[in-house]
């Protein structure tokens, strides 16, 4: 008797018992709401955790253009997930400006100025260059001997010492 009671008891328990930590929920959809709602939103599906935050770059193909807003997410909406696994949700920030250090100045040098120039547009570069004539040592015609200054911003004027390929001549007093 007692043991039929106590397996009763056991069946409501797991009737009314909330899902189990490997029971699979379905990832609400997070797309568009702030960072917060989709934080509740998530907890109240059932999720738990944090959810796992990162800057939405080219590949998130989202539609949300507004400034923190989740764009697009991980597992995707609807996808059965253990309740204890992450969310990433991909996030409208605002744009952080790229900065060029030492290091990053130092692989241009060697290219032609139309190289130098190309690979600093690539990567964001929206300022002003001005090219000057270079005679330093050892620096191989039609190429860029020096960036000044070597670190900078996005929006910086900077200079390109560059060697031409033209041969200069130095004259000497008559």
């Amino acid at each position: 008797m007692i043991e039929r009671a106590l397996a009763v008891l056991a069946i409501v328990a797991l009737a009314v018992s909330p899902a189990g930590a490997d029971d699979k929920l379905k990832v609400p959809n997070l797309v568009g709401k702030s960072v917060e709602d989709a934080q509740d939103t998530a907890n109240k599906s059932g999720f738990p955790r944090d959810l796992d935050k990162q800057r939405a770059g080219p590949d998130c193909k989202g539609t949300v253009t507004e400034l923190g807003k989740v764009r697009c997410q991980s597992p995707a909406p609807g996808t059965l997930l253990g309740r204890y696994e992450s969310i990433t949700v991909f996030v409208n920030m605002p744009h952080e400006p790229k900065e060029w250090d030492y290091d990053d100045t130092a692989k241009l040098i060697g290219l032609t100025v139309a190289q130098a120039k190309k690979q600093l547009a690539d990567d964001g570069f929206k300022g002003k260059i001005e090219v000057q004539e270079s005679s330093m040592d050892g620096c191989k015609p039609g190429t860029l001997c020096d960036i000044q200054p070597r670190a900078f911003g996005e929006d910086a004027s900077i200079t390109f010492l560059a060697r031409s390929n033209k041969k200069l001549e130095i004259k000497g007093p008559d």
